[in-house]
């Protein structure tokens, strides 16, 4: 099965919270009367900016975590970030553990990660601190029963989100 590693809802929640500001701010300066020289300026700059930065395509480029994947599967895991690909057996997994999101809270923003090596203390920032070692994907329910149809391992920490 294949995930997005963040789960699809933020995805959503973060376009919308990104776009719910841009549109407003470009329908204000599509509607200001301002005809001055500067007005004209400010309003073109900003259309560019919309163009450049706003859209779907540059939206992925700035916040490119937003499409790594992961496939759990019979033979393991394979996690993408467009950059790289980890790939990890389920003999290669040492530890499932699901670690706190980048507030040090546990909610249901947190990652379930599977190490390679046992895990010491490790304090995850994000999808960018995974490698070859440890590799995860925001916990889902789904995404948790997809895992234990393939392994037995236990899920540590599960029961506290």
């Amino acid at each position: 099965m294949r995930y997005k590693v963040i789960s699809p809802h933020n995805i959503i929640l973060t376009y919308l919270f990104h776009y719910g500001i841009s549109i407003p701010l470009f329908i204000a300066l599509l509607l200001s009367n301002d005809t001055s020289t500067g007005g004209r300026i400010i309003r073109f700059a900003f259309l560019v900016f919309t163009a450049a930065f706003m859209s779907p395509w540059a939206f992925g480029k700035c916040w490119p975590t937003l499409f790594h994947t992961i496939e759990i599967s019979e033979k393991g895991l394979e996690y993408n970030s467009g950059k790289n690909v980890f790939r990890m057996n389920w003999d290669e997994v040492q530890q499932i553990i699901v670690l706190p999101d980048k507030y040090g809270r546990m909610t249901g923003n947190c990652f379930i990660c599977f190490f390679s090596d046992e895990c010491k203390t490790f304090n995850l920032q994000g999808c960018n601190d995974f490698n070859s070692k440890m590799i995860g994907v925001q916990y889902r329910k789904k995404v948790a029963e997809v895992i234990r149809e393939y392994t037995d391992m236990p899920i540590e920490l599960l029961d506290r989100i």
